[in-house]
C-alpha cells in the first residue's frame, strides 16, 4: 500500500492529463472511475497501471495493490464532479479485428455525445452485438464519459476506429443497413442476413450519403407523425433489439 498526499505529486500530475484525449493517445492510458467500473475492468483483464482509493475507503476493497489518496488528489486526477472512492489507470488495449467471428456488428459515424455512446455500448452488449465500428469525426472510446456511461460493459465489447474507405475492405462478407429518418423498410419488414452490419449516423446531420451508399437496405422506425426523430441510443437499441431476436 502506498499514499499520495500531494497534488502536485509527478505521477499525479500525469494521471490528471488523462481527462484529455492527446494524453490518453500519448501514454495509452484512460481513467476507470467509480467501483463497479474498476471491478468489471479487472474482471474483463484490462491491464490496470494504478488503483487509487479514498483514505478513509480503503477497508472497502479487496485489491492487492492501492494508492491512498485523500479527496484533493482524488479530485485532481478524476473527470467526474462528485469524487469517486476509487479511480483506476487503465491501459488501452489493443484489440484485433476478427471479422471470421462477427455476426453482427454496428458502426456510427460522427458521434459526438459521451453520454450517448456509453449508452449504446450497454445496449449492444445487452442485445448481442458482436463489435461496433466508429468513423468519421466521432468522440474518443475512451473519453471519461464514455467510460463512466457504459458501466463497466466498454470492457465486454470490441470496438474500432476505421476511416469510411477500410469500412468497404473490412465489411465485405457482411450484408450492411443503413438507418434513415424517413423513406426507408418499416423495421418489422427488415429480416436481418446471418452476417449484418447496421450504419447509423449523427442525430444532428444524420448519415452522410457516402456511408448510406454502402447500404443494401434502410432502415426507418415508425413513429407518431408529431414526433421528428428519436435519441440516438434509443433508435440503435431498439434495432439492437430486433437483431437479435
Amino acid at each position: 500500500m502506498h499514499e499520495i498526499f500531494s497534488v502536485n505529486n509527478e505521477l499525479i500530475k500525469k494521471y490528471s492529463k488523462l481527462k484529455q484525449k492527446k494524453f490518453r493517445l500519448d501514454f495509452g492510458l484512460f481513467l476507470i472511475e467509480g467501483a463497479k467500473c474498476v471491478q468489471d475492468a479487472v474482471l474483463c483483464g484490462i491491464e490496470i497501471e494504478k488503483i487509487f482509493v479514498l483514505k478513509d475507503k480503503t477497508k472497502k476493497f479487496n485489491y492487492s495493490e492501492i494508492t491512498v489518496v485523500d479527496e484533493k488528489v482524488m479530485k485532481k486526477i478524476a473527470d467526474t464532479e462528485s469524487v469517486p472512492e476509487i479511480l483506476a489507470i487503465g491501459k488501452i488495449p489493443n484489440k484485433i479485428f476478427e471479422k471470421e467471428k462477427y455476426k453482427k456488428i454496428a458502426i456510427f459515424e460522427n458521434i459526438k455525445d459521451g453520454g450517448n455512446l456509453g449508452t449504446i455500448v450497454r445496449s449492444a452488449c445487452a442485445f448481442g452485438i458482436d463489435a461496433l465500428i466508429l468513423t468519421g469525426n466521432c468522440i474518443d472510446i475512451y473519453n471519461p464519459k464514455v467510460v463512466r456511461s457504459s458501466v463497466g460493459n466498454l470492457f465486454k465489447l470490441p470496438v474500432f476506429k476505421f476511416e469510411l474507405q477500410t469500412l468497404e475492405e473490412k465489411l465485405k462478407e457482411f450484408t450492411l443497413y443503413s438507418t434513415i429518418v424517413s423513406g426507408g423498410k418499416c423495421l418489422e419488414e427488415i429480416n436481418f442476413a446471418k452476417k449484418s452490419a447496421v450504419l447509423f449516423g449523427s442525430e444532428a446531420e444524420g448519415i452522410s450519403e457516402k456511408l448510406k451508399n454502402f447500404a443494401k437496405e434502410h432502415i426507418s422506425l415508425k413513429m407518431a407523425n408529431d414526433v421528428e426523430s428519436l435519441n440516438l441510443a434509443v433508435c440503435a437499441s431498439i434495432i439492437f433489439y430486433k437483431m437479435n431476436l
